[in-house]
C-alpha cells in the first residue's frame, strides 16, 4: 500500500513493511510447496518484478512453470511472455507459442492476441492468416482492445490479410 501511495519504493520498505512482505512470501513459498498453484503464480509475480523480493526472472520462471504445469492460465501466459523474451529462460518461439496457446484456450485475451501474433506472423509456429483472424476474433468478443483494433482494421476473411498492415 505505501508503494502504491507513492510513500515508498519497492527496493527500499521500511522495515515494518517488508516484515510483512516477508510473511507472505514464507506463507506462499510454504503452499507453493505444498503444490498450491495460486501460490506458485504469486511467487512468480512477486519475482519476475521484484515486489518485495529481489528481481529474478529465473526464479519467476520456476514458480510459473510449476503452476503452468497444473494449469494456471495466467501462469502459463507468463511464463509465454518470459520464452518470448528470453528472461530467465532460454529464449524460444516455439515455447512462448505453446505456452500462449495453453492460455488462449482457458481464455486469457491477452494470450488469445498473443497467439495469434504467433499464427498470424509464423513465429513458434506455422504461419495461418485463418487461425490467426479466429484468435483475435475470440480476444475482441472479450472487449480486448487490441484485438477489436485489428479487427477494424483488416478484413477477417483468411488469405486477405497479407498487406493490410
Amino acid at each position: 500500500m505505501l508503494v502504491e501511495l507513492g510513500h515508498a519504493s519497492w527496493s527500499a520498505l521500511p522495515v515494518s513493511a517488508q516484515r510483512e512482505v516477508d510473511e507472505v512470501v514464507t506463507g506462499w513459498r510454504a503452499a507453493a510447496a505444498e503444490g498450491l498453484a495460486l501460490a506458485q503464480y504469486g511467487l512468480g509475480t512477486l519475482f519476475e518484478s521484484g515486489r518485495g523480493v529481489g528481481q529474478d526472472d529465473r526464479e519467476a520462471a520456476r514458480w510459473f512453470k510449476k503452476a503452468a504445469d497444473q494449469g494456471h492460465a495466467q501462469a502459463q501466459f507468463n511464463l509465454g511472455i518470459l520464452f518470448k523474451e528470453g528472461r530467465g529462460v532460454a529464449k524460444s518461439e516455439v515455447k512462448a507459442a505453446q505456452w500462449y496457446k495453453k492460455a488462449a484456450y482457458q481464455g486469457v485475451s491477452e494470450a488469445q492476441c498473443a497467439f495469434e501474433s504467433c499464427s498470424f506472423n509464423g513465429r513458434g509456429m506455422a504461419q495461418s492468416d485463418f487461425e490467426a483472424a479466429e484468435w483475435y476474433k475470440k480476444a475482441a468478443d472479450q472487449g480486448h482492445a487490441f484485438a477489436r483494433y485489428n479487427l477494424a482494421r483488416t478484413s477477417v476473411r483468411p488469405g486477405t490479410w497479407r498487406g493490410a498492415e
